[in-house]
């Protein structure tokens, strides 16, 4: 995530939508497979900014170990990493330079995602710049389910000053690596998820 938005703290009170996101969840969620996703990128505009970073998380919530099988792959964008992005992430030119495209790592990333429920957080900002780049390599575009866990973590947690990645998992105390590197982020996502999930679930019963 370079920088994506997402949003601030929201006064306390009573969990608002966490009917409605828990419902999103099946009776058997914690069984599901599911592929969390996080991306960095040249900038913010998917159609015309590029992935220079895609890592990945194949899990399941019943496992709770997180060990699943994973992607994590630096990316050529073919275009130059602005400087103010490069502070945010701190992958530079020098770092892509003879890495391959995406095109090239496609096939690799659809096949850990292919029948899994999507997890990303703030999930418009991350599918949309997938969605483009598939299309960029002629592939066929992403049909997998998708839930957000900034959406579920609202619902679950009212009232965190800040809902940003790093921020949210630190207040929940979840284990986190390097922030803004593709997959330490994907893996957090998936951490704030569950956490989330239990949370809604528990609530309705």
């Amino acid at each position: 995530m370079s920088g994506k938005p997402e949003g601030s703290g929201r006064g306390r009170g009573p969990r608002p939508g966490a009917a409605k996101a828990a419902a999103l969840l099946p009776e058997d969620w914690e069984e599901l497979s599911y592929f969390a996703v996080d991306v960095e990128t040249t900038g913010l505009d998917a159609r015309n900014c590029r992935i220079v970073e895609i890592g990945g998380l194949l899990f399941r919530p019943a496992d709770e170990d997180f060990e699943g099988r994973r992607i994590a792959r630096l990316v050529n964008p073919g275009i130059p990493i602005p400087h103010v992005v490069i502070g945010v992430h701190g992958i530079t030119d020098e770092d892509v330079h003879d890495q391959p495209a995406f095109a090239e790592i496609a096939p690799e990333f659809l096949e850990l995602a292919r029948g899994a429920v999507l997890v990303a957080h703030n999930a418009p900002f991350d599918l949309g710049f997938l969605q483009n780049e598939l299309a960029r390599a002629a592939l066929p575009r992403l049909v997998n389910s998708v839930l957000d866990s900034l959406v579920m973590a609202r619902a679950a947690f009212p009232g965190q000053p800040s809902y940003s990645l790093p921020r949210l998992a630190a207040a929940l105390r979840i284990k986190q690596g390097r922030s803004h590197r593709a997959l330490d982020d994907a893996i957090a996502s998936a951490r704030i998820f569950v956490a989330a999930g239990k949370m809604l679930k528990a609530g309705v019963r």
